[in-house]
């Protein structure tokens, strides 16, 4: 990637994966313990907030300026997104990997009480932490319908996720 280079923090599920340089790139891996790489509404909240702990650690351990903070969820890491970001005056983006809707919808006969308040949290928190964003990345259009209305149409982008690495080539720097 001509003319990039940086640093990407990454969670990783097995110890024997280090710290490495891809071209331009540092690759810093953080373990996550056996206990957190299991799912579940807790863990997904404490993995969250050990990994944002673990990117704090070491921007400033190893004095390190990030130029963003990018949020994979509109709850979890979005909430905690939007805080980093605020404490850094960094710009924010949310990636949104999911229709939360859509999926409530399709296991409503079998919801539980932990299920009903997750997707009323969602429901309160996502609309919050979008009008929030610098910008929003979508998979697909409509992705957000019956979640939020977004005011600034021009900071949503969908871009889907699939990638050409024939495109990718060494830099020059």
């Amino acid at each position: 990637m001509a003319g990039f280079s940086g640093c990407i923090l990454c969670v990783v599920y097995d110890r024997r994966l280090k710290s490495e340089v891809i071209e331009n790139f540092e690759l810093i891996p953080l373990y996550l313990p056996e206990f957190l790489q299991e799912y579940g509404e807790i863990r997904g909240v404490v993995r969250a907030i050990y990994y944002s702990l673990f990117c704090a650690w070491k921007g400033i351990t190893k004095k390190r300026k990030y130029d963003v903070c990018i949020a994979s969820d509109t709850f979890k890491t979005g909430l905690l997104g939007y805080l980093i970001s605020l404490f850094t005056r960094k710009p924010y983006i949310v990636e949104v990997a999911g229709n939360y809707i859509r999926s409530y919808d399709v296991k409503s006969s079998e919801m539980i009480l932990v299920d009903r308040l997750k997707q009323a949290f969602v429901k309160k928190i996502s609309p919050f932490v979008l009008a929030r964003a610098d910008a929003v990345k979508l998979l697909y259009e409509g992705q957000l319908d019956g979640l939020a209305e977004i005011e600034e149409q021009e900071k949503v982008r969908v871009f889907h996720d699939t990638t050409a690495l024939d495109e990718f080539h060494a830099s020059d720097t």
